[in-house]
């Protein structure tokens, strides 16, 4: 396939759908009514040319088009964060923000473009790359971290599905030492609190729903109306995502036992957290409860 992509291109279904095209459609058989074939004949399928079918492009356009135009929206909404974050501004919406804490001591001090060669340069990085997870032909950013002499740095990973394909987050701290998840469970566990609960930041705004409710439309309008509401929801997920990483942060600094007796002023634990550690592990508690104002561990 690789070597026919130059001379041809590539088989995006959207565009043989649009084209009126469609090759995996099972054709009736009738392999074997034909007594006076032999049995080779009888095992071979019954290959015809494909034609171009109006019915097939009508019946796929207007969700093409749907889709073409989620894509286009989803990309000028992620244009629009990436300037906010080079500005060191996260564009945390309202729905958003009472999912953190009033007050988040670590703050965005820089974001900049990066390379995948870069990322690929890094042992922690290496697990995601194997996995197929981070892809060459994927943006990656660098997003450095502050909080008092603690630096974070964070590889951010963004596919060209993006925000159907959740950011990627990789992570670094330098902190009297330097840690990441291949030696430091805690690192491990924040990107998992990032990467893996994302979901828990998609909110659909609850006047979307009662108007689509109270309104006449029908129900394909209404149903319309709600993907575009989940759709935009969905939108601010990489800012989510990075207010979520800087609350954690907080967690992380608050909570390092190691460095307790040496912790510098600037850091003080201010957060409110019923336990600070549990288990083996003594994994940290990243799980903020927004009704209550606590930090909690996850179950």
């Amino acid at each position: 396939m690789s070597a026919y992509i130059p001379l041809i291109g590539r088989p995006y279904l959207w565009c043989q759908w649009m084209g009126g095209l469609q090759f995996l459609k099972r054709e009736a058989d009738k392999t074997g009514q034909d007594t006076g074939s032999d049995d080779v004949e009888a095992d071979e399928p019954n290959l015809t040319a494909v034609r171009a079918k109006h019915s097939v492009s009508a019946a796929n356009m207007q969700r093409t088009i749907t889709l073409l135009r989620e894509r286009m929206r989803a990309r000028l909404c992620l244009l629009e964060q990436l300037s906010s974050l080079e500005r060191g501004i996260i564009p945390i919406s309202a729905e958003l923000l009472k999912l953190y804490p009033t007050k988040i001591n670590s703050h965005l001090s820089s974001w900049k473009r990066s390379t995948f060669e870069d990322l690929s340069q890094l042992p922690q990085a290496a697990r995601f790359i194997k996995a197929g997870l981070v892809k060459e032909s994927d943006l990656v950013f660098v997003a450095n971290i502050d909080r008092g002499s603690a630096k974070m740095t964070a590889y951010v990973v963004l596919t060209a599905n993006c925000p159907q394909v959740a950011p990627l987050f990789v992570l670094d701290i330098i902190f009297h030492s330097h840690r990441t998840a291949l030696i430091d469970v805690h690192v491990k566990e924040m990107e998992e609190e990032v990467n893996l609960h994302y979901p828990e930041l998609i909110i659909v705004p609850s006047v979307a729903d009662s108007k689509i409710s109270a309104s006449g439309l029908s129900l394909s309008n209404r149903i319309g109306r709600k993907e575009l509401a989940q759709a935009k929801a969905r939108d601010q997920l990489l800012p989510g995502q990075v207010q979520r990483l800087l609350m954690c942060l907080d967690v992380y600094l608050e909570t390092d036992t190691p460095a307790s007796s040496a912790v510098p002023l600037e850091i003080p634990q201010e957060k409110m957290m019923p336990r600070t550690s549990r288990g083996p592990s003594r994994a940290k508690p990243y799980k903020y409860v927004p009704e209550l104002g606590i930090f909690t561990h996850r179950c």
